[in-house]
């Protein structure tokens, strides 16, 4: 939804284009480089645990931004919703292959074409919030979404929730990426 308000967002906070661009890079910055440690994670303790505390993530980001005056609180909440937006896709992914075990292949198919389904969705949000108010109106209903979401996980997934330190052993992945074999052909 961030995209197409970007206009008004800029208008509105009295940003220049460079610090817009700016603030979506840090975010899809974030995004990146959270995505491994999301998998790492979500490997160590529980799908459950990770889902809901990316979810957690995107409510507070989202949260900061649509409250947010200075160029500073935009980015801050785009950190924060890079964190959760990195988070979640490794452990989505993993939840879906632990569930679908026969339908992976159609399982992840229909998760991956929600994306294009959101983005359209995103889109005509952020029309009827620019046609009722203003670009802070696209938010509410993205909060509302979100934390359905993690409600309906909450209850719906009989994982415990687990909170531990977890090792992300990076130089043993680094190693197994860039090392001899099929993974490295992959890649």
């Amino acid at each position: 939804v961030l995209s197409p308000l970007l206009p008004n967002i800029i208008e509105n906070v009295g940003l220049t284009p460079g610090q817009a661009g700016f603030a979506l890079t840090l975010m899809w910055g974030f995004t990146a480089l959270t995505q491994f440690p999301g998998g790492q994670i979500s490997d160590e303790l529980t799908r459950k645990t990770v889902i809901v505390l990316s979810i957690l993530c995107m409510l507070v980001g989202f949260g900061v931004l649509m409250s947010a005056r200075l160029y500073l609180q935009i980015l801050l909440g785009a950190i924060i919703i890079g964190f959760g937006t990195g988070f979640f896709p490794p452990a989505a992914y993993a939840l879906i292959s632990d569930l679908f075990n026969n339908r992976r292949g159609r399982a992840v198919g229909i998760y991956l074409s929600s994306f294009n389904f959101g983005g359209v969705a995103a889109s005509i949000l952020a029309i009827g919030a620019l046609a009722i108010g203003t670009w802070r109106f696209a938010f509410p209903p993205v909060l509302i979404v979100l934390l359905a979401v993690a409600f309906l996980m909450h209850y719906w997934n009989r994982e415990p929730y687990i909170f531990s330190k977890t090792n992300l052993e990076v130089v043993d992945t680094a190693r197994g990426i860039a090392g001899p074999g099929k993974l490295r052909s992959i890649i």
